[in-house]
């Protein structure tokens, strides 16, 4: 193990998608997808080598001929190569693996197919993939009459690919992100795997095993290559406990049972039950994305630079007339409106919430000079969004958008209207009522948002990221499942759902909102189901075994 290998992938993790897989969880994955002496291995990005070191010992213990001669393998990292020393001492020769992009290479480079994929694909998002890396993951899938949305993260283009590596019979074990459970990209990816394989089990993790990873694992194991069936099992459970024979997969997991759970098998972690009651009042309400245009926030490209708080414009000598006020994080979001008082407080306790807005003609204030000076030293003018402005400080606000949704939630995501009139940066999405969309109407919108049933909506359009927080990008915000309540009930009982909420007691707000959908929407037994549902997720998702965390 190479100490500078180590700071070089400390260093480019994040940008490179590199998580290495526990030594522990490498071994059992082996010993379920290795059989027979005479297999053959491939980890299509084998980085540290925990699954190529597994699937020797493993073919070791079954008594295969040469077991390091039996694995294969890829990867794009220089320093891959260091990792690679113990297998080639064990007998492997350096043309059984590829130094470069696997997504480059085609199934007849290794001269075979694989009864066996194991691995754990770079883990790398859509917005951070290098042109070219995305414009060679895309090339290759349409070679083969495949498509991924340019949404697509770098672990499902390898998946994809991986797919027609493996011969017929053959299996996968693969550790990927929990995107793969639920996202609408990766839909492309289930389907796949479903018509690929004669059977394929997914398990969510429980607990974490990339402690820098932003998403949860999910562990995928398919069997039978090119057999009939496409039967899917999906489970939630914990590695260090998980049985990895096929047996303990099956009590750890149950089948999908309709085909509305293969658009979100996030689903099948749920009982049949809720299930239905969730969709049979779904379908008595509009989505979100019915009623708004809901899109992220200001783009700065440099938040630090241009957002500030009092106290800062003050240590600066900037004139308060070249600021505007803006919204720039979520926290500052409690109740149900943010108004000129919040604003205010929001100001007074010197909360981060002005925005620099340089006039573009006339001369420009010594301070203000001096403070430009200070980001063109910082190459701020060099960053993405601020180069492709003319000037590089020159911001546009937009209009204030109607109400604010949070982006990421600790417990549950907030939807507040913006009685304020002020703009907010992209930590937060920013929602403009569509035209038939009036007061009392989004008043009544936002009281529908407390539910039970809003709340279970966000759980299962939405993702899981880095300790447990609740992520909705636009597009899944926009599927979210909104009540109607009648508009005189919400007008009547909005100030006491603000107050609440301004308290930090969303669940005796939310309880007040669910009376009001008993029997026009949900009887008692059915919203029963649904909060037993909704703690079930939020367990899940924060990794709590007892009491659910705001």
């Amino acid at each position: 193990m190479s100490p500078s290998h180590i700071v070089l992938n400390m260093e480019s993790r994040q940008r490179n998608g590199i998580f290495y897989t526990p030594d522990d969880l490498a071994d059992k994955m082996a010993q379920w997808a290795i059989r027979s002496p005479q297999e053959t291995v491939l980890d299509p990005s084998f980085g540290g080598c925990a699954f190529l070191r597994a699937a020797v010992q493993q073919l070791r213990e079954i008594r295969a001929p040469r077991p390091a001669r039996q694995v294969f393998g890829a990867d794009r990292d220089p320093g891959a190569r260091t990792w690679l020393a113990s297998i080639l001492h064990q007998g492997a020769r350096e043309n059984q693996f590829f130094f470069g992009d696997f997504l480059s290479i085609r199934p007849t480079h290794f001269s075979t197919l694989f009864t066996t994929i194991l691995g754990n694909p770079p883990y790398i998002k859509h917005h951070a993939l290098p042109s070219g890396l995305q414009q060679v993951a895309a090339k290759t899938l349409a070679t083969n009459g495949q498509r991924l949305s340019a949404m697509a993260s770098y672990w499902a283009y390898f998946v994809m690919h991986a797919i027609n590596f493996i011969a017929p019979g053959g299996r996968l074990a693969l550790v990927l992100p929990g995107s793969l459970i639920h996202a609408k990209y990766a839909y492309v990816v289930r389907k796949a795997l479903k018509d690929a394989f004669g059977r394929v089990t997914a398990i969510l993790l429980l607990e974490r095993i990339f402690a820098d990873a932003e998403e949860e694992s999910v562990l995928v194991f398919a069997e039978g290559r090119s057999e009939p069936g496409g039967e899917i099992r999906v489970g939630l459970a914990s590695w260090l406990s998980l049985q990895f024979g096929t047996d303990g997969l099956d009590q750890s997991s149950r089948p999908l049972t309709s085909a509305e759970q293969e658009d979100s098998w996030i689903r099948a972690l749920l009982d049949s039950r809720i299930v239905n009651v969730y969709d049979q009042a779904s379908m008595q309400c509009p989505r979100l994305g019915e009623k708004a245009l809901i899109r992220i926030g200001m783009v700065t490209g440099a938040n630090r630079f241009f957002v500030m708080k009092p106290s800062v414009l003050h240590s600066h000598s900037l004139p308060r007339k070249h600021t505007k006020p803006i919204l720039s994080r979520a926290a500052f979001l409690r109740g149900l409106t943010f108004d000129r008082t919040g604003l205010k407080n929001l100001k007074e306790s010197d909360g981060k919430c002005l925005l620099l807005q340089p006039p573009l003609r006339g001369e420009l204030p010594r301070a203000l000079k001096a403070y430009l000076r200070q980001g063109v030293n910082e190459q701020i003018p060099q960053r993405m969004k601020c180069a492709l402005r003319k000037p590089w400080y020159r911001l546009n606000r937009g209009h204030p958008p109607d109400a604010f949704l949070t982006y990421m939630a600790g417990t549950s995501p907030r939807l507040v209207l913006n009685e304020a009139q002020i703009s907010c940066t992209n930590a937060i999405h920013a929602l403009t009522w569509q035209k038939y969309v009036a007061q009392p109407e989004a008043k009544a919108i936002v009281v529908g948002f407390l539910s039970t049933l809003t709340q279970f909506s966000a759980e299962v359009e939405g993702r899981s990221y880095g300790g447990g927080v609740l992520k909705l990008e636009p597009s899944e915000a926009g599927h979210l499942v909104i009540p109607k309540v009648p508009l005189q009930q919400a007008r009547s009982l909005f100030r006491e759902l603000h107050m609440l909420c301004m308290q930090g007691d969303y669940d005796q707000a939310t309880q007040i909102v669910d009376e009001l959908l008993l029997e026009s929407l949900l009887t008692s037994a059915d919203l029963a189901r649904l909060r037993l549902g909704l703690e079930m997720l939020r367990r899940r998702r924060l990794g709590t075994l007892h009491g659910i965390r705001r």
